[in-house]
C-alpha cells in the first residue's frame, strides 16, 4: 500500500525511551504508519514524496509547555522561533496572560498585561491583531482560521479574565462576590470551548507599563482557589 510520505534512513528517536536506531518511516493521511527498521526492514513501497533523512534525526516534535504566543500567532504563521527547534506544538496564555476573553474596545486592559511583563511591543500587538473576539470561545475560533506551521493550545489567563470581568477595578481592588460569580462563568465557558486550564501569576515582576501590578496581582488567594471550583 502506498505512502502519502516515506522517510528513508533517518535514525529515529522516537520518544519512547529505546537507544536511537535507522529506520525508514511511512506516513499515510497525515499519520505514521509503518516504521521500517535497516538494513533488513526497508519499506519498500512507493510513496508519494520522499525524503532522504540520512545523517539526520527523525523524532516526535517538542511541546514547548511555556510560550507567550497569544498575540503573535496572529502575525507570525511560522511560530519562530519555536519552530526552528524542532518544536511542534506551544502552550500559549501562561503566567496569567492571554488576550481573551476580551472585547476589542477593551484591548488595552489585557495588553497593557502583557507589554511590560513579557517584554512584548504594543505597536506589534497594535499592528498585528486583527480583533475579531470577544469571548474565548471566538478567540480559539480565530486562532483556528489563522494559517499556522504549529500547533496552538492555551489557557484561560487570570489577568485576562479579571479584567474582562472587572475592567479597571482588576488592577486596583479585590473581586466581589458578584465579580467571583462572572469569573466562574467565563472560565467554565472557556474550558468548555477548549482551553486547556486556567494560569494566573503572582509574581512581583510581573507589573504593567506604568510599574503597578498586573490584575492576577491583586486577587486574594481565595479568588484564586475558587476560580477553578
Amino acid at each position: 500500500m502506498a505512502f502519502d510520505l516515506l522517510i528513508r534512513n533517518g535514525t529515529v528517536v522516537d520518544g519512547s525511551g529505546l537507544p536511537r536506531y535507522r529506520a525508514d518511516v511511512g506516513v499515510r493521511d497525515g499519520r505514521i504508519v509503518a516504521i521500517g527498521k535497516l538494513p533488513d526492514g526497508r519499506l519498500a513501497e512507493p510513496a508519494g514524496e520522499t525524503i532522504d533523512a540520512d545523517g539526520h534525526v527523525v523524532a516526535p516534535g517538542f511541546i514547548d509547555a511555556h510560550t507567550h504566543m497569544d498575540a503573535q500567532v496572529f502575525w507570525d504563521p511560522l511560530g519562530t522561533c519555536s519552530c526552528w527547534h524542532g518544536v511542534t506544538s506551544v502552550i500559549m496564555g501562561n503566567c496569567g496572560f492571554s488576550v481573551a476573553p476580551c472585547a476589542e474596545k477593551d484591548k488595552q486592559l489585557v495588553l497593557k498585561n502583557l507589554e511590560r511583563a513579557e517584554d512584548i511591543s504594543p505597536t506589534a500587538m497594535e499592528l498585528g491583531i486583527r480583533w475579531s473576539w470577544e469571548t474565548f470561545a471566538q478567540y480559539l475560533d480565530a486562532v483556528e482560521r489563522t494559517p499556522k506551521g504549529i500547533n496552538y493550545a492555551t489557557y484561560l489567563g487570570h489577568s485576562a479574565l479579571r479584567t474582562y470581568v472587572m475592567g479597571e477595578r482588576a488592577f486596583e481592588q479585590e473581586a466581589s462576590a458578584d465579580d467571583l460569580k462572572a469569573m466562574k462563568r467565563e472560565l467554565a465557558a472557556a474550558l468548555n470551548a477548549g482551553a486547556i486550564g486556567f494560569s494566573t501569576s503572582r509574581t512581583e515582576n510581573h507589573v504593567t507599563p506604568e510599574g503597578r501590578p498586573v490584575a492576577s496581582r491583586l486577587a486574594s488567594w481565595n479568588e484564586i482557589g475558587r476560580a477553578h471550583v
